[in-house]
């Protein structure tokens, strides 16, 4: 058995100019100060969870429950300024859907010729459960908080 033994040699390093270090600056850059990592990275964090709370809303898909037992909690916060209700499955034009605020002790009606309508004050927190039809076929309300765009049917 023959054990080969290798060495390494040194390559002559060619010394040209020396490299700029991180603080010189750089011709023909735009010479702006960059954040130390570590708060870069919290800058995006920051960012990101504040990107990720405006686009965020509550949904939930409320199954059919004439005694209120199946019933859904939701929370309307800033920015979001409105609940979006929407008859399934979808497309669903047909029958009225009622949907009871348990806390408020309202009844707001998705209307027989549209899919979904907007509750557009609502309490800022509050229970819901999908409580009459007039329509066998919808099997669930959808019902999200949104920011109210203007312009969609109320509900009634």
């Amino acid at each position: 058995m023959t054990l080969l033994t290798m060495t390494l040699q040194t390559l002559p390093i060619q010394t040209s100019q020396a490299q700029p270090t991180r603080t010189d600056l750089l011709p023909g850059a735009n010479h702006r100060r960059h954040l130390p990592p570590s708060r870069a990275r919290l800058a995006v964090a920051i960012a990101a969870a504040a990107l990720a709370a405006c686009t965020t809303s509550a949904t939930a898909q409320m199954a059919f429950s004439p005694a209120c037992t199946a019933f859904t909690a939701l929370a309307v916060a800033l920015p979001q300024n409105a609940i979006v209700l929407s008859k399934h499955p979808v497309p669903h034009p047909a029958g009225d859907a009622t949907v009871f605020s348990i806390n408020g002790l309202n009844n707001y009606v998705v209307p027989a010729g549209s899919n979904s309508c907007v509750i557009a004050a609502p309490d800022a927190n509050d229970v819901y459960c999908f409580q009459a039809r007039n329509d066998p076929t919808i099997t669930h309300v959808g019902i999200a908080a949104i920011v109210n765009p203007g312009g969609l049917t109320a509900c009634q």
